[in-house]
């Protein structure tokens, strides 16, 4: 009986050994499937084709946005850069007509340079003073032209040129109220021509070329009269 006992006392501990081996058996290949999980459904989604959402931002360390991606008033897409408190520095979007756009700006909410589209439809180019006021712009004219002027930050042109509706180039010179002081343009008949106004409209004097081509002179006073030419 003693010898019977002994044997079944080991058998049992035979047993229990068994069943500590294939509980720690299945816990490691419970680990090694979820481990195998975990990585297959991370690489299905932190790799997804499309990322769709109604705004992006990206923040510095002190969680202020730095660049942002969102949709504008106007339904188009816009997308501004901040500096570190926050203010605009560069946005591209469009213009109030679906053109494109880009602006930059000082950081204090005011327009430095400007890149868009005109009334016509071509590109144009304008810097400012950081007061949004202009002082260049580059575009093109009424004929398709190119075109280009200085301003005063008031609006009015100091200096512009371009061309004329005949094609013909021209150059002008203005006061600070914007009225023409001299012009270089052709005549009708396609010679050369300068004039000096008063700021008024009216002419004081102009070089025109004469009949059998030569040079001239012209002075007028100002109300279209001429007072003198030579010869």
């Amino acid at each position: 009986m003693t010898t019977t006992e002994e044997r079944m006392e080991t058998l049992e501990k035979q047993i229990e050994s068994m069943k500590g081996l294939v509980v720690t058996l299945f816990v490691l290949l419970g680990l090694t499937a979820v481990g195998l999980a975990v990585g297959l459904v991370a690489s299905v989604v932190i790799q997804p084709d499309v990322i769709r959402a109604k705004r992006f931002e990206v923040v510095n360390d002190s969680d202020v946005v730095v660049v942002s991606m969102v949709e504008s008033l106007a339904g188009n897409g816009l997308i501004t850069t901040y500096d570190s408190r926050g203010f605009d520095l560069v946005e591209l979007g469009a213009t109030t007509d679906g053109s494109g756009a880009i602006t930059t700006q000082n950081g204090k909410g005011h327009a430095l340079v400007a890149l868009g589209t005109g009334p016509n439809g071509s590109g144009w180019v304008a810097t400012f003073n950081g007061k949004d006021e202009a002082l260049v712009a580059l575009g093109t004219g009424l004929n398709g032209s190119g075109y280009v002027a200085t301003l005063n930050g008031k609006g009015q042109a100091l200096v512009d040129f371009g061309a004329n509706t005949d094609g013909s180039g021209f150059l002008r010179t203005h006061n600070d109220k914007g009225q023409a002081l001299v012009q270089l343009i052709a005549s009708l008949n396609g010679e050369g021509l300068v004039t000096n106004e008063n700021g008024e409209g009216g002419a004081l004097g102009t070089p025109p070329a004469t009949k059998e081509g030569g040079g001239a002179d012209q002075t007028q006073n100002g109300k279209g009269a001429t007072t003198g030419q030579f010869p």
